[in-house]
């Protein structure tokens, strides 16, 4: 395919090594095969110059990746942190050049009519909408083999699916009216929970039809085939009891502003209640009154802090703590500095040449010298490797569940050795796990197209709607909704979809949660493993 277009990468984000045939060995070897060898004796090479671009952060990581496979004496690396792609060009001794997504942005004009023979884009999943810039300026490079690398090219509709293999091949699907009326239009009426058997086997049959055609350029393998190669992984969603204050205000807000503010502010203060209290404005304490106040914490907090106090007093583990909001992340850290917990912290604002320095540092200390990790889902969410820690706690939630996948994915990789265990924390009958809901039916989208499931999507827009409201009566409201679809094939409480579920501390194995649990601060467990997802 790469000889007349391009191709996609998809592989699941937590596919990442099979006996080290990571995506970006697959690619180092693609491109080394295409620069050294000719399709027919006597004729030139495919490439003479290939262009890799990606996040800043992992600039250095695809350095090291060339060096570590092919040494410096086969093929020589131009890093182009403050240069050009002309300055590459036009350098004859290179043959790769590597560069973030802000440098091309930034010296875009200067790369014009520059040939370029092979453009790899990592975290290609950026290029999902062809109106940003990114995805202009990329796509009047000069060249016509372009390959994107990304675990998540269905993050939340077909139109971002659309674009990227757009990119990748222009013009495979005409334009996007035409692909929307032969693809997407049917496929979304078959995910109606009213729609008839006519139009849902009329989009499992546009599902199989794109899945026909698409694969015959873009390359998808899952998690499965992780299990024989990495440890055991133990997933835990921990819904966590809001406390009294945090009720109070989440009433009083909703009362004050649910018609008169914005939706997004919304959903922006009630996503702060849920985290801590001290993001929301109605919290905030007067001045005179703020020394003679105790600390106001969440309920997740609260369980936070009994999940660390007890692997720090009972295990050598070290945790990765992941947020998606740098302010959020403020607040953690001053929660570690009370506690007198060693930490690392990696944001927007830590310097790209620190990033790789800090998560090689976490990896080889001690837990006395490193005991956390503070990650920002935004910045650091995609291609580092903390093997350092086996626990990580998700501390809040996205509404693209590509984004949390990805930071889940940061501990559980190449080099673990030990058990991993992901803790996902939600606020019970909140506006938290109305995304989580949310989550689930994307996913539901994403696993139909990229793995050919005809898996019906678990909720319907009507339970959606009620994004603002609180749920008081609920241990999980997200177990409630998934009885009520599954109807009569949902028997039991266990072993729906793979995942159990937990009302108490008896049966968990996690002796950390179940201590959590008895303290009264958690109100249910949803719980996958590794070995279950065969």
């Amino acid at each position: 395919m790469l000889d007349e277009g391009g191709a996609i990468l998809a592989d699941e984000m937590h596919f990442l090594y099979i006996r080290g045939l990571g995506k970006t060995l697959q690619c180092i070897t693609l491109l080394w095969v295409m620069l050294k060898q000719t399709p027919y004796y006597g004729m030139p090479p495919l490439a003479r110059k290939v262009l890799v671009v990606c996040p800043a952060s992992l600039v250095k990581n695809w350095q090291t990746e060339f060096n570590k496979w092919l040494g410096l004496e086969r093929i020589r690396i131009f890093v182009g942190e403050s240069a050009t792609i002309k300055d590459f060009i036009h350098a004859r001794i290179y043959d790769a050049g590597i560069f973030s997504y802000e440098t091309i942005l930034r010296h875009f004009e200067k790369s014009l009519n520059l040939q370029i023979d092979v453009i790899v884009c990592d975290e290609g999943h950026r290029l999902k909408n062809k109106e940003i810039k990114l995805f202009k300026c990329l796509n009047r490079l000069n060249t016509r083999r372009r390959i994107i690398l990304s675990g998540t090219p269905i993050q939340n509709n077909l139109k971002e699916f659309y674009c990227m293999c757009d990119f990748v091949n222009p013009g495979v699907f005409g334009s996007y009216p035409v692909f929307r009326k032969q693809y997407v239009d049917p496929i979304g009426l078959s995910k109606l929970a009213g729609c008839t058997p006519e139009e849902r086997n009329e989009g499992l049959k546009k599902e199989a039809e794109l899945f026909r055609y698409t694969s015959s350029f873009m390359l998808r393998r899952n998690k499965e085939v992780n299990n024989d190669y990495l440890p055991p992984k133990e997933e835990y969603i921990v819904f966590c009891k809001p406390t009294p204050k945090q009720l109070s205000l989440y009433h009083q807000f909703l009362k004050a502003e649910i018609s008169t503010a914005t939706p997004l502010k919304l959903i922006t203060v009630l996503k702060n209640l849920c985290n801590s209290v001290n993001l929301c404005a109605l919290a905030k304490p007067r001045k005179e009154d703020a020394s003679r106040l105790k600390p106001i914490f969440t309920g997740k907090i609260e369980v936070l802090l009994q999940l660390l106090e007890y692997i720090k007093q009972n295990t050598k583990d070290k945790v990765v703590i992941v947020a998606n909001s740098t302010k959020l992340l403020d607040e953690l850290q001053s929660i570690c500095d009370d506690k007198c917990y060693p930490f690392s912290r990696l944001d927007g604002k830590t310097p790209v040449w620190r990033r790789q320095q800090q998560v090689a540092v976490f990896n080889l200390s001690a837990s006395n010298e490193k005991f956390l990790f503070l990650l920002s889902a935004k910045a650091g969410g995609a291609g580092l490797n903390l093997y350092g820690a086996n626990r990580l706690i998700m501390f809040d939630i996205d509404w693209n569940p590509a984004i949390d996948q990805q930071a889940m994915a940061r501990i559980w990789r190449d080099k673990q050795l030990s058990k991993v265990y992901i803790y996902r924390l939600l606020t019970t009958g909140t506006i938290e796990e109305k995304i989580f809901q949310r989550q689930l039916s994307k996913a539901s989208l994403a696993v139909n197209l990229n793995d050919f499931s005809s898996a019906k999507g678990l909720f319907t827009s009507e339970e959606l709607k009620n994004l603002f409201q609180l749920n008081l009566t609920t241990n999980c409201e997200t177990l409630d909704l998934i009885k009520l679809n599954a109807e009569d094939e949902f028997s039991t409480s266990k072993d729906f979809l793979g995942w159990s579920h937990y009302s108490n501390a008896d049966n968990i194995e996690d002796t950390c949660l179940q201590n959590c649990f008895k303290k009264g601060k958690i109100t249910f467990i949803i719980h996958c493993s590794s070995k279950n997802e065969k």
